[in-house]
């Protein structure tokens, strides 16, 4: 994207703080891993530079049952999202597929899944999806996600220029 996501702007509000204030909305505590701290939020600095979210995860502890992972570049997510996947979860993590992908920086995760995402790093692993292959999980499809009021926009990251701007503009408040 040529700028670290978590900072570029939409309507005037970085990506990391509109992720960070929707999850204040909907859980019990909110850590920030990455780059930058943001204010008024845990943080939890990447060991490594550019390593990704399953290093980042890897270095993560939680005391709560659940764990909600949202990547920075999710232009479009909102508490309902987060609120919907976690009143679906039971004992599996929950991740929505949409356009046929799954996607794992936008789903929850009992904290027991954070064990197997230590391992997988330790192995070198860096893709989110090698955690799927490892730990139990629900999909939630398109279909799905409508019944509980989502759009599956909402749960898609946005990987380059062209993507971020088609996301923005996708929604009426875009």
């Amino acid at each position: 994207m040529g700028a670290l996501k978590a900072s570029i702007e939409i309507n005037g509000v970085r990506l990391g703080h509109k992720i960070a204030n929707a999850l204040a909305a909907c859980c019990q505590r909110v850590v920030v891993l990455g780059r930058e701290p943001i204010s008024g939020f845990d943080f939890l600095p990447d060991a490594e530079p550019f390593a990704g979210p399953l290093a980042a995860l890897a270095r993560f502890d939680s005391t709560k049952e659940w764990v909600f992972v949202a990547a920075c570049d999710l232009t479009r997510f909102e508490p309902a999202v987060c609120a919907a996947l976690i009143a679906s979860a039971d004992k599996a993590a929950v991740i929505p597929m949409v356009n046929a992908q799954l996607q794992p920086l936008c789903a929850v995760y009992p904290a027991s899944a954070l064990a197997a995402m230590k391992q997988l790093a330790a192995e070198g692993r860096r893709s989110m999806m090698s955690v799927l292959d490892v730990i139990p999980y629900e999909v939630r499809d398109e279909n799905e996600l409508r019944a509980a009021g989502i759009e599956p926009i909402q749960v898609l990251g946005a990987n380059t220029r062209k993507e971020l701007e088609s996301f923005s503009n996708q929604l009426p408040n875009g």
